[in-house]
């Protein structure tokens, strides 16, 4: 037994105790290793880094973890009147203030307890005492649970949830934060070493005299947990603090921005993960553990796993805090279980999704992802065969895969993804986790093949194959039933690439999704996937000219769902958005429909830029639709700028963030088209000049790094065409001539690059047009004629053919299609006409 003297007092470091005056107080093992350390340097200061070095080795804990021990063990020395044994060195740390309890006779004498005769005790008493003991078990539930461990308890209250800051929902009742309390108090219950307080004593109390101190006095509670929530537009901010009743000062605080939607709906789920990972970390920061410190960091770990799920889920926002502390905890873990397999996994699912975090860095990711390698080489050393091995090293390569950032040997990655499944195959193993990521892994083999030109099909059905396996285990699992929607998708995509139909995929993505939505119907990013795919089927049928409208109502009512349970998913605003633009550019519609497509997308994107400003694709979205609307302005004649001001400003935006989006930089440069051509309109061939010269260096910059891209080389010849038309009408005819051959080059080259787009062969014909118009020449004419015949034959039923054939004959018949139904057809016209009245401007000076 190793006790040490400490003046009048004896500390027994192996029972954790401290006895003076033959009275015994029980200590934490952290109060205990604090009193030894400090007894070791006689008196002298103990710095405040070298005690949280020694005291908490290996943790990860902040400087307010030893100000708390401290108030603790003086509150525990409190009992044998040497709580001044402890003294502060203001800003250093701490040093034993012998004096304190030496030589103290006064104390003494009142401190030393009275010889006691022997008890007798009658039938009476012992009646008494069974009933008393019968009574403290019942009372436990709701008050005080009875100790199950030899160590002295620290008591914790538990202000009730109906005192905190609230406001009033969106149905007009009142947020009831009683469930948190009673998740509070679930938490704190299975702690052995914690006394927890919350009944009605406490409550009458508190709402008479809110007091720490009074808390600390009256009912002898060490720290008390407050609850916060405020409404604040669709959410609600719920703060949690720990405090300290003797000192009032705050222990730990943390901080939870809900969706007020899914709190209604999910409050018991949510309140359960929120309060068993607050109540469990400041546990862990007092020292109080459940069992022993590798444990209780392992169940730490998985708790931040499970919280990262609700941020994943969009139950909660914000997830910077939380990844910081659950990499401190998720680290230590590793350095505390370095060969039990399962605990590996837990850091690794952490890391993990912090690495498909969108609201992490590169940086970050890349650091995550770090991590994950070191665990899976640390696993596959101590058992590659092992289910949770597999398992962590499968969803590696699907994250190294998914990094469009990290070089790697796709081939080689994929090998190994099978060599591992076999190798679990052929032990008989299967796990809802394999079946999930293994079956996505094989997905994006399946469009790496396809990109080679080879058979994806294959593949597809390889991936079904192991999500059915997996579904083997558990019929109804959800997360399976989404992987195989995403892989129908995933197949559609593919066969609407090579010209095929893609309605049976999607229409089974669907149906999976719906059924996702039976097992939990709240669910927002199942109702967001049930959106994409009938938004996916709508584009198709509205490329085809067939009807879309009942896939558009159907994908917007899911979208709308989605939005509904989670406010702040920005990625279901832009993927309406992003249904709109393809609408506005692909389909057949009414002026009416334009119209509306036009402002429901614009302001899909808008909001989606709202919640999260730097969100790309959102931004690049609404560049995309101000720009059609800025084409379609001009067409109509409405000389306004800021639909193209806008559009430039997107553009210009989104192409910091993502420089290398080649797409982005040719839509960028039509915008500054439009400059021009509605300068030209006017007059201002200054101001046009300046806007062709800023759409040339963005598109020559770019074809530096890629000259073949498609979208950059057509709108490389508009460019041309419009510097001719301008050229030829400032009298610069041997400039003019050269920009007109650039453009027919440009053009011819994206003819070859994608000979199933008919715009690059509209704008082909244009520029033999105009050729024809400026020097009308046998080959010129034969050559307008050949344009003509290949764009019919191509494209037999575009009903822009019959357009073509009037311009062709030079016969100008816009008014007859003023009433076309199709107003597609009709913005193209008068674009098509505004044009040419461009390029008679050209004629005119010639």
């Amino acid at each position: 037994m190793e006790v040490v003297t400490i003046g009048d007092c004896q500390l027994d470091n192996e029972r954790s105790t401290i006895e003076r005056f033959n009275i015994r107080v029980s200590l934490t093992d952290k109060s205990a290793l604090l009193l030894k350390i400090l007894s070791a340097h006689d008196g002298h200061e103990v710095s405040r880094q070298s005690l949280i070095d020694e005291i908490w080795k290996g943790s990860v804990v902040s400087d307010d973890s030893l100000t708390n021990l401290v108030s603790l063990t003086r509150q525990k020395l409190k009992k044998i009147e040497a709580d001044k044994l402890i003294k502060t060195v203001p800003k250093r740390g701490y040093r034993l203030n012998f004096s304190a309890i030496t030589g103290n006779n006064k104390t003494k004498g009142l401190l030393q307890p009275q010889p006691v005769p022997k008890s007798k005790f009658s039938h009476n008493t012992l009646f008494m005492l069974v009933i008393a003991f019968v009574c403290v078990v019942i009372l436990g539930r709701y008050v005080i649970p009875i100790d199950q461990g030899t160590r002295e308890q620290t008591s914790i209250g538990i202000l009730p949830g109906e005192l905190t800051n609230i406001g009033p929902t969106s149905e007009g009742t009142h947020f009831n934060g009683a469930g948190l309390s009673s998740a509070l108090l679930d938490s704190m219950a299975t702690h052995t070493r914690i006394n927890v307080v919350s009944n009605r004593s406490l409550l009458r109390a508190w709402s008479n005299n809110q007091s720490f101190k009074m808390l600390f006095d009256d009912f002898d509670l060490e720290y008390v947990v407050e609850s916060h929530t405020i409404e604040q537009d669709s959410h609600y901010i719920i703060r949690l603090q720990l405090v300290n009743t003797e000192t009032s000062q705050l222990v730990k605080n943390s901080t939870y921005n809900a969706s007020k939607t899914l709190i209604n709906d999910n409050g018991s789920r949510i309140w359960e993960r929120i309060s068993d990972l607050f109540v469990y970390s400041a546990m862990y920061e007092l020292g109080l553990f459940r069992d022993s410190a590798s444990e209780d960091v392992l169940y730490l770990c998985g708790l931040y796993v499970d919280q990262i799920q609700l941020y994943k889920g969009g139950f909660l926002d914000n997830i910077d805090a939380l990844a910081d502390a659950g990499s401190n905890l998720c680290a230590l873990n590793i350095t505390l279980n370095p060969a039990d397999t399962h605990a590996l996994r837990t850091s690794a699912l952490f890391y993990i999704n912090l690495a498909i975090s969108e609201n992490r860095s590169i940086s970050q990711k890349r650091a995550h992802m770090d991590e994950v390698i070191n665990i899976v080489e640390r696993m596959r050393d101590i058992d590659d065969t092992t289910l949770a091995y597999a398992e962590t090293h499968i969803q590696l390569l699907y994250l190294i895969i998914t990094d469009s950032t990290r070089d790697k040997n796709l081939l080689a990655t994929y090998s190994a993804g099978e060599d591992t499944l076999s190798k679990q195959l052929s032990l008989g193993n299967m796990s809802i986790e394999l079946a999930k990521n293994a079956s996505l892994l094989k997905m994006f083999e399946a469009v790496y093949v396809h990109r080679k030109g080879e058979d994806a099909e294959p593949y597809i059905l390889s991936a079904l194959d192991i999500a059915d396996k997996g579904l083997k285990l558990d019929v109804e699992n959800k997360f399976l039933r989404h992987t195989k929607a995403r892989l129908y998708k995933t197949w559609a995509s593919i066969a609407v690439s090579k010209g095929k139909d893609p309605t049976i995929m999607l229409e089974h993505a669907a149906s999976l999704y719906k059924v996702v939505l039976t097992l939990d119907e709240n669910q927002p990013p199942a109702f967001d996937n049930l959106g994409s795919a009938y938004s996916s089927l709508a584009q198709w049928k509205a490329s085809q000219g067939k009807p879309y409208i009942k896939e558009v109502e159907l994908a917007i009512d899911a979208y709308k769902q989605a939005t509904l349970l989670a406010p702040s998913f920005h990625y279901t605003y832009n993927n309406v958005a992003d249904l709109y633009a393809n609408l506005l550019t692909s389909a057949n519609y009414n002026e009416q429909e334009y119209n509306e497509f036009l402002r429901d997308g614009l302001e899909a994107a808008n909001t989606a830029i709202s919640l999260k400003k730097e969100y790309v694709w959102a931004i690049f979205n609404s560049g995309l639709i101000s720009l059609i609307q800025a084409q379609n302005d001009y067409a109509l004649g409405n000389n306004t700028f800021i639909p193209i001001i806008n559009c430039v400003e997107h553009y210009t935006n989104g192409l910091i963030l993502k420089p290398s989006i080649m797409q982005a930089v040719a839509e960028l440069s039509q915008c500054e088209l439009l400059f021009a051509k509605q300068y030209l309109m006017t007059g201002n061939f200054e101001l046009a000049s300046e806007h062709l010269s800023n759409a040339r260096l963005h598109l020559d910059k770019a074809m530096v790094k890629n000259s073949s891209h498609y979208a950059l080389t057509r709108v490389a010849s508009e460019q041309r065409l419009l510097s001719a038309i301008l050229l030829y009408g400032s009298g610069k005819t041997n400039e003019g001539n050269l920009a007109m051959t650039e453009s027919l080059s440009f053009s011819s080259l994206a003819m070859s690059l994608k000979n199933d787009d008919p715009g690059a062969y509209l704008l082909n014909f244009r520029a033999l047009w105009l050729q024809n118009q400026l020097t009308p020449q046998t080959e010129y004419v034969d050559q307008l004629e050949q344009g003509y015949q290949q764009f019919i034959s191509l494209f037999e039923h575009d009903p822009r053919s019959a357009v073509l054939e009037q311009f062709k004959r030079n016969q100008f018949a816009v008014d007859d299609i003023e009433h076309d139904e199709n107003y597609r057809h009709v913005l193209f016209v008068k674009r098509f006409e505004k044009d040419l009245l461009l390029a008679k401007f050209a004629t005119f000076s010639k």
